[in-house]
């Protein structure tokens, strides 16, 4: 039976600081000026890159700007994202802190596999969906957050209708863009979330608070796009742009700050430990 999911500290060597890296795991100031570098060329062909794909499954497109992280990227998804930004920067603060946002969503691992079962059902029906999209349209008749509610609908509005005329059928929005976001996406964003946090703790060493998972082409298409799956570079060094999350992961891994111990080979044997729970805890707990 699995009681936590924190790696031994034996597992997280003392590596820190060293020649490249400083003692909270960011880089030196000169590499991390490097790391932090963006090439707003090749971010705007990774936003085009992503419509081309819906393009592609449903006959969309899209165009890019500098205000397409509301319009273009968060508003199509219904994420009114002046609110993630804040709550964003809360996770990032404090991982496990009494702060936290998300820790009911991080918390209860590692379970038994009939307890992840039961909330992926959830998610795949769109109970978890509706319990998001409810509270979308019941927010946007408050005055405060009516502007965001209504650009969030306004797009859906535009979406719906571009697709209709593009193909001359009205139901590929609701059947083939809202209803995997009401499920399909449900699933996948809990499957990628607890491999980020699941079972993890409060602590100053980010390896204790964040998984790392050894990244596929097939994992990196499917659940965790744009380097999403170097999450442990990202919370040590939130400021390093996604694109140089790789370099800045293989920095830890060479200073001894990242190692095998800590590494799970894929996402289905994390997966597979954050349900290793004895099913009798689940009883127990439920008593």
């Amino acid at each position: 039976m699995t009681s936590t999911m924190v790696p031994e500290a034996a597992d997280r060597p003392g590596v820190l600081p060293s020649e490249r890296l400083l003692a909270n795991g960011m880089a030196v100031p000169a590499l991390r000026a490097d790391l932090r570098r963006i090439d707003n060329k090749r971010n705007a062909l990774s936003v085009t890159m992503v419509w081309f794909w819906v393009a592609v499954v449903i006959g969309g497109a899209g165009w890019v700007d500098r205000w397409c992280g509301r319009w273009v990227v968060a508003y199509p998804v219904f994420t009114p994202v002046q609110l993630y930004r804040r709550v964003h920067f809360a996770h990032h603060k404090d991982e496990f802190g009494p702060d936290e946002p998300d820790m009911a969503f991080y918390s209860p691992y590692p379970c038994t596999r009939r307890a992840l079962r039961r909330r992926l059902f959830r998610d795949a029906v769109g109970i978890s969906g509706w319990k998001n999209f409810v509270p979308l349209v019941k927010n946007t008749r408050r005055k405060p957050f009516r502007p965001i509610g209504l650009s969030i609908f306004g797009v859906q509005a535009v979406l719906w209708a571009a697709m209709w005329a593009a193909t001359g059928r009205w139901w590929i929005y609701p059947l083939l863009w809202f209803l995997p976001w009401m499920t399909e996406w449900r699933v996948i964003n809990r499957l990628r979330s607890i491999a980020e946090h699941g079972g993890m703790e409060r602590s100053s060493d980010r390896r204790a608070t964040t998984h790392n998972v050894r990244q596929s082409w097939l994992a990196r298409f499917w659940i965790v796009p744009y380097n999403t799956g170097w999450h442990l570079a990202h919370h040590v060094d939130m400021g390093v742009p996604w694109r140089n999350l790789p370099a800045f992961h293989a920095e830890l891994e060479r200073a001894g700050y990242i190692t095998d111990a800590i590494t799970y080979k894929s996402y289905w044997a994390l997966w597979k430990a954050l349900s290793s729970a004895d099913e009798t805890t689940e009883v127990r707990a439920a008593a």
